[in-house]
C-alpha cells in the first residue's frame, strides 16, 4: 500500500521506492529528506536516524524545527505490507509516525529509508506561510513541476 501525504509537493522516484521495499524485504518503507542536502520549506516531519543499511533504527515526530540533532526528515511517503495494517486501531485517530512506526521499530520489524536524492524533494505547503517558501524554492532552482 502506498500512502502519501496530501499537504507536501513531492518530486520522486516511485520505481526506486519499489526496488529499495523489495531489495530490503522491509514491512515499511519511509520516504526520507536530508535537510542539508534537498530543498525543503521547514516542514516539521519525524526526525529518524538509520544505520549503514538504512534500517531505520529511531523515528521522533516532531511538532516544530526545535530538537532537531541530526538524521533525516520523514517526508510522509510510506510504502506499507498488508499485514501491518493489523496494528492499526479502528474507529480512534492514528498516525503512522507516532503510533505506529516507533512501536514496529520496537518490535524488530524491518522498516527502510528510501533517502531521497539531489532532484528529489518534499516541499511543505500546508501553512501560507511554506506554501510561499515552496513558491520561493520552485522559481529560484528553476524546478519544473
Amino acid at each position: 500500500l502506498l500512502v502519501v501525504y496530501g499537504d507536501n509537493l513531492i518530486s520522486f522516484d516511485l520505481k526506486r521506492l519499489l526496488n529499495v521495499h523489495r531489495e530490503k524485504l522491509a514491512q515499511v518503507t519511509v520516504g526520507l529528506f536530508d535537510r542539508e542536502v534537498s530543498p525543503h520549506t521547514g516542514i516539521a516531519g519525524g526526525r529518524v536516524t538509520v544505520d549503514d543499511h538504512h534500517r531505520i533504527t529511531s523515528f521522533q515526530e516532531l511538532e516544530g524545527q526545535d530538537g532537531f540533532a541530526g538524521g533525516f526528515v520523514n517526508t510522509g511517503i510510506y510504502l506499507i505490507e498488508r499485514e501491518i495494517l493489523a496494528h492499526i486501531r479502528p474507529n480512534m485517530f492514528f498516525d503512522f509516525a507516532r503510533d505506529l512506526f516507533p512501536v514496529l521499530i520496537d518490535d524488530g520489524q524491518p522498516l527502510y529509508a528510501y533517502l531521497f536524492g539531489p532532484k528529489e524533494f518534499c516541499l511543505g505547503i500546508d501553512t501560507p506561510k511554506h506554501f510561499s517558501a515552496a513558491q520561493t524554492i520552485i522559481t529560484s532552482q528553476g524546478i519544473t513541476i
